[in-house]
């Protein structure tokens, strides 16, 4: 018998922001909205999909220029008023006006609470895993370092990208795996093929870095007394 709650892929164009995306769309019930971190895509919710498609209906898009998602535009800013309007275009687009549980990770709980703080009549509940969304968040430094608007730094930054995947992805393997070891040969596999080898996603990463996170010279430069010295 077919499986009822299988994954279904949709490929969206959101033809307001210009972009088209990946969005997994598994099971029936109340709606859950799974909401990606960095450097990964809808793909990192297949295991949780896998355990509750019987009760709920999970989607999981890619951000844009995550994933099997192109790179947006240069008319998609990536500010996180853009990533709350994207997340309402997905929603539309799939007819979900009903209150959703919303799953959030990483960056994507950036995102996801600005969404939920915009429309709390539509917010079930919220589920946050290991993300930051409170004020004067200190950034890990290769944050800082991603989010630096110099020319020199953007320049080295382009670099350093293009160097995760020389060779196979065999840096970003080395970095990757010591920063998480938890992870197995495929799980680290999956991330080499679709960041470190991902060109899109590595320049995505830059773009969407450049304007949330406040880099620590433009707050002094503001008079934040919270900016680390």
């Amino acid at each position: 018998m077919p499986d009822l709650h299988a994954p279904h892929i949709h490929r969206l164009h959101l033809a307001d922001l210009g972009i088209t995306t990946r969005v997994i769309d598994a099971g029936s019930g109340p709606p859950v909205l799974m909401l990606h971190g960095n450097p990964d895509n809808a793909d990192e919710w297949r295991p949780l999909i896998a355990r509750i498609a019987g009760r709920y209906r999970c989607i999981a898009p890619d951000f844009p220029g995550f994933g099997l998602s192109p790179e947006p535009p240069s008319s998609f800013g990536y500010t996180l008023q853009e990533q709350v309007r994207f997340v309402d275009a997905v929603l539309a687009a799939l007819n979900i006006d009903e209150p959703v549980i919303l799953v959030v990770h990483d960056t994507g709980g950036m995102s996801g609470t600005s969404w939920a703080a915009a429309n709390t009549r539509r917010v079930r509940g919220i589920v946050f895993t290991n993300t930051a969304v409170f004020e004067h968040f200190e950034w890990f430094p290769i944050a800082h370092r991603w989010a630096n608007p110099s020319l020199v730094m953007h320049l080295r930054n382009k670099l350093l990208m293009s160097a995760l995947g020389w060779n196979g992805g065999a840096l970003f393997r080395r970095i990757f795996g010591a920063t998480a070891p938890q992870l197995d040969s495929t799980q680290l596999e999956r991330f080499v093929e679709s960041f470190a080898l991902n060109r899109g996603a590595k320049n995505t990463t830059l773009r969407q870095f450049r304007q949330m996170v406040p880099h620590r010279l433009l707050r002094r430069l503001r008079g934040d007394a919270a900016a680390p010295r």
